[in-house]
C-alpha cells in the first residue's frame, strides 16, 4: 500500500518502535513521551438534539498566515477526504498495515481528556512535519478541541497538527476526528475475541467475558474461516477502549475533515484504494452503489454545495465506523494493536472485501458527510452542522453552543 505520508512528509528511517507488548501498562511504559496538552482547559458545546463534540479550548492566537496555506489546503481537501490514502493504488483489498518507526509512543497516566486527547486511536501519536497550523475556534493551540451533544458521554473531538489519527498504514495522523458514544462497560460491546493464527493463516479465537489486563484491542468472534461474511468480519463497530483515559465507549467514529471553498462540493466517494482522483468524471463506473443507494451500478451519488456560506469556516468531514478484524501473520500490527493478528481502523474500505477483479467494489453504507460551519461569533463561538448519509441524502442538522467543561 502507497504511504501517503511520502507525500505530505518526509521517509523515516528503520526504526520501528519497540512497542511490542501487549496493553495500556506496558505500552506506557515503553513510551518515548507524554503529550503536550495537559495544561490546555477543557470546552464542550452543547448540540440542539443530536451529535457533536467534547474539549479542550486554550485557544490563544492565530498560529499562521492563512494565506500562506492555500495550496496545502488544496492538497489535503481530496487526499484527507479519503483518510489520507494514496487514491492510485489499483486494489480494493484490506487496508493492510506497514511500519511507523516515527510514531512516539503516549498515554498511560491516564490524565483526563485535558491531558490525553491527541493520544488516539492507539498509544501513538505521530505529528507530520510542515503541518503547524491549527484553526483557532475549530481547535486549540495544541491542535484538538472537542465539541459536545448529548453531555459529556457523546462528543466529537476535532484534530488538526497534534499527531492524532495515526492508523495501522502509518497515514492519517492529520485532521483527524472522533466521535465518542456512551462510555459502557467492555463486556457490553460486540468486540471480545483474540485471535491466535499459526503460520499457515489457520486462526482460533479465544473469547471474553470480562476485558482481560493488558490488551485492548478485539476482534468480533466469528470463525476466521468464515470470511464469506465479509459484514461482520470486516464492517462489525468495536466498542473502543481510549489509551489515553481508559475509557470504553459503545460507539466511536472516526474519519478526517477537510476545507471547502465557495462552490466547491466533497468528492463523490468517500472510500479508499479506488483507483481515481476527486472527481466524478473519474469515478464515474468504478464504485458499485446500487445495493446501498438503489442507483445504476457504476453510477455515483452527488452532494450539494456547503449549506453554511456565510460561516467564518467552512469545512467537511468524512465520518465511519471503528472497526477491528483479524488479519494473520501482520508483523506491523504489532506495533499499533499489540498483536500480530489484529488490525484496527477507520473503516473507509469498500463493503465487499476480497472481492474478485470481475466484481467492482461497493459502497460502504455507514459512511456519512457532514457539513460544519464555525462562527467566530467574538468570544462566543458555535458552530452549525448538517448531516448527509452515504448516498447523499439529508438526514439531520444541529446548532451547537459553548458551555464550561
Amino acid at each position: 500500500l502507497k504511504q501517503f505520508c511520502s507525500v505530505i512528509s518526509p521517509r523515516f528511517p528503520w526504526q520501528l518502535l519497540a512497542i511490542r507488548s501487549l496493553g495500556m501498562s506496558a505500552m506506557a511504559a515503553r513510551a518515548t513521551r507524554l503529550l503536550a496538552t495537559a495544561a490546555a482547559a477543557t470546552v464542550v458545546i452543547t448540540l440542539q438534539g443530536k451529535l457533536l463534540a467534547e474539549a479542550s479550548a486554550d485557544i490563544g492566537g492565530l498560529a499562521a498566515n492563512r494565506s500562506a496555506l492555500a495550496g496545502d489546503k488544496a492538497l489535503l481537501r481530496g487526499a484527507l477526504a479519503r483518510g489520507g490514502t494514496n487514491s492510485s493504488v489499483k486494489t480494493s483489498g484490506r487496508q493492510l498495515s506497514a511500519p511507523c518507526p516515527a510514531a512516539q509512543g503516549c498515554g498511560g497516566d491516564m490524565t483526563g481528556w485535558p491531558g490525553e486527547i491527541s493520544c488516539t486511536p492507539f498509544y501513538l501519536n505521530l505529528p507530520v512535519d510542515g503541518c503547524d497550523y491549527n484553526e483557532p475556534v475549530l481547535v486549540t493551540e495544541s491542535g484538538a478541541r472537542g465539541w459536545s451533544g448529548d453531555g459529556y458521554n457523546k462528543f466529537f473531538v476535532f484534530h488538526q497538527c497534534d499527531g492524532a489519527g495515526v492508523q495501522t498504514d502509518c497515514v492519517g495522523s492529520q485532521y483527524y476526528v472522533e466521535y465518542f458514544g456512551p462510555i459502557i462497560d467492555w463486556e457490553q460491546g460486540p468486540c471480545r475475541c483474540v485471535p491466535e493464527c499459526d503460520w499457515n493463516g489457520d486462526c482460533t479465537n479465544t473469547q471474553y467475558d470480562s476485558k482481560p489486563d493488558g490488551i485492548d484491542y478485539f476482534v468480533p468472534c466469528v470463525p476466521w474461516a468464515d470470511q464469506g461474511n465479509t459484514g461482520e468480519l470486516y464492517h462489525t463497530q468495536c466498542q473502543f477502549t481510549h489509551p489515553g483515559t481508559g475509557l470504553t465507549y459503545g460507539e466511536y467514529m472516526t474519519g478526517q475533515w477537510g476545507y471547502l471553498a465557495d462552490g466547491e462540493v466533497p468528492p463523490p466517494v468517500m472510500l479508499a484504494n479506488i483507483d481515481c482522483d476527486d472527481s466524478a468524471a473519474d469515478c464515474q463506473g468504478k464504485v458499485d452503489y446500487s445495493d446501498v443507494c438503489s442507483l445504476a451500478v457504476g453510477d455515483l451519488p452527488s452532494f450539494p454545495e456547503h449549506p453554511y456560506s456565510d460561516a467564518d469556516l467552512k469545512i467537511y468531514l468524512r465520518l465511519e465506523s471503528w472497526v477491528c478484524h483479524t488479519q494473520p501473520n501482520d508483523p506491523y500490527n504489532e506495533q499499533y494493536t499489540g498483536s500480530p493478528h489484529i488490525n484496527c481502523l477507520s473503516d473507509n474500505e469498500v463493503w465487499n472485501t476480497n472481492h474478485d477483479a470481475a466484481e467492482l467494489p461497493k459502497a460502504n453504507p455507514n459512511q456519512r458527510y457532514l457539513y460544519v460551519g464555525v462562527y467566530n461569533n467574538g468570544d462566543d463561538p458555535y458552530m452549525k452542522v448538517s448531516q448527509y448519509d452515504v448516498c447523499g441524502n439529508f438526514q439531520y442538522d444541529w446548532d451547537m453552543q459553548p458551555i464550561d467543561f
